[in-house]
């Protein structure tokens, strides 16, 4: 089973940086650029572990 990670930033290129880090080390990346996107890839895909900025548009994290 694979690890699956959900990146959260509303910086797209931190978002990219983060997941080009992580896919290197054969984790499952997720990711979400708001609050409520982050709210619902949590639902949907039940990551394993969130990397979250604070201070996001629509909903703070």
């Amino acid at each position: 089973m694979t690890t699956r990670i959900l990146v959260v930033d509303d910086e797209p290129w931190v978002v990219q940086s983060v997941r080009s880090y992580l896919e290197a080390a054969h984790f499952e990346v997720l990711a979400a650029y708001d609050g409520r996107e982050a709210v619902a890839q949590f639902d949907a895909h039940a990551p394993d572990l969130i990397i979250l900025d604070w201070m996001l548009p629509k909903m703070d994290g």
